[in-house]
């Protein structure tokens, strides 16, 4: 069976078992089980390889003592090492798949989802626990389980097929709504663990299905982000496209593109303490990016002093705001946007060209963040 045969055949099935849930809410239940499923994998995984050099006489792991070897499966240095999480065992997928039957199935879910979050913050609101409150039946829900439990993902290219069983939904979640069909479980927090949990300097085959995985979500979440921060979303979308350009030219291999999207994750890191270090929120930020990062903008002034200028610049953006005031009618509450952006900026003494310069900058930021207001509040 080809790759996309295997993927339309587990797609189906799981149509099939949706039942009279509507699409839009199964989504919510198939991706994080898929995904937490791939987390068990990777795991089981390094568990098989430890238990293995452990016993090979050759293997600086091998000691001949069971109690040593014990303690080796157990320390999670050994997981983590590899960028694996350790899950409790109620969080284990073979927990899962022993219970998938039981009347409370649902409930089990739910909390191997919250355990999971508990011993890993970096899984914390990726997981969310809501199996419960969901109208899927126990039924179905058993039926996700098996059809995840498939033996072809214990081979030893499980975690590959899986990945690309992930892409596949994701895709045909977003073909069949749209846009916004993968968006709800493609945010940078996915992004950010699955490019920790690449090992490119490896050499892995697999090499090529991580990074097309991993340019399939980021590409969505910059997409997502252009809206909200048009600055930085376009610097990284720029970066992210040359490096493809050269890797489809066989310019760069597949680590190296690999690497581009660990410096995307790095600065994304950078990004988040800078924020929290200036107490600016998302809107906030967008509008900082625009001045800090625009070319041909330079107010010689403190990070302390531009953050001031945007909670001023935000303020007066959103005072002035109605709906439909991107359209060509309301052409009046744009200006009136505008002239109250220019008042902040002339209050503290920006003038003339850098005036000018400055203010088209803000008010684009300001069409992209609220041309869908009051839904953008």
């Amino acid at each position: 069976m080809t790759n996309t045969n295997l993927e339309n055949e587990l797609w189906q099935t799981a149509v099939n078992l949706r039942g009279t849930v509507a699409p839009a809410d199964y989504k919510h239940y198939v991706l994080p089980l898929l995904f937490m499923r791939y987390l068990s994998l990777r795991y089981e995984q390094r568990y098989t390889h430890l238990t293995l050099m452990l016993k090979d006489t050759r293997s600086e792991y091998y000691t001949g003592d069971p109690d040593i070897d014990r303690e080796f499966l157990e320390d999670a240095a050994e997981y983590e090492s590899h960028n694996v999480f350790v899950a409790p065992p109620e969080a284990r997928w073979n927990y899962v798949r022993r219970h998938a039957q039981a009347d409370d199935i649902k409930i089990k879910l739910d909390r191997a989802m919250s355990l999971l979050e508990e011993a890993q913050p970096k899984l914390r609101g990726l997981l969310p626990p809501i199996y419960a409150q969901s109208n899927l039946n126990p039924d179905q829900v058993a039926g996700l389980i098996n059809l995840f439990s498939k033996d072809i993902f214990s081979k030893p290219d499980g975690s590959d097929i899986l990945g690309r069983t992930y892409m596949y939904f994701i895709s045909t979640f977003a073909s069949t709504e749209g846009n916004r069909g993968g968006e709800f479980f493609t945010p940078y927090a996915i992004v950010r663990l699955l490019v920790e949990m690449l090992e490119p300097k490896r050499g892995k085959v697999n090499e090529d299905l991580q990074l097309r995985l991993l340019l399939k979500l980021l590409n969505d979440e910059l997409d997502q982000g252009r809206k909200r921060n048009l600055g930085r979303y376009r610097s990284f979308k720029e970066m992210l496209d040359e490096a493809l350009t050269r890797y489809n030219n066989r310019i760069i291999e597949a680590k190296d593109m690999v690497e581009v999207i660990r410096k995307i994750h790095a600065q994304q890191q950078a990004d988040a303490q800078r924020q929290a270090e200036l107490n600016l929120t998302d809107e906030e930020l967008a509008f900082y990016d625009v001045i800090v990062l625009g070319d041909g903008i330079n107010l010689h002034q403190t990070d302390e002093w531009i953050a001031g200028l945007v909670r001023q610049v935000v303020a007066a953006v959103r005072a002035n705001l109605q709906v439909d005031w991107t359209k060509p009618h309301r052409s009046d509450i744009e200006a009136a946007v505008r002239s109250a952006v220019g008042r902040v900026l002339r209050r503290n003494k920006i003038k003339g060209e850098q005036f000018i310069f400055l203010r088209n900058r803000l008010m684009k930021q300001a069409r992209a963040s609220y041309e869908d207001w009051p839904m953008a509040a």
